[in-house]
């Protein structure tokens, strides 16, 4: 997804949260520039 070359805020919502994303065990992926793999 392109983005800003400044600095902005990535945002993740979370649809029908299950237990682990509600406690906070649940981690999210770090996102990675494109074409880093």
């Amino acid at each position: 997804m392109p983005a800003p070359s400044s600095a902005y805020t990535l945002i993740m919502r979370a649809y029908g949260p299950g237990a682990k994303v509600l406690d906070g065990t649940w981690q999210l992926v770090k996102p990675k520039k494109a074409g880093q793999g």
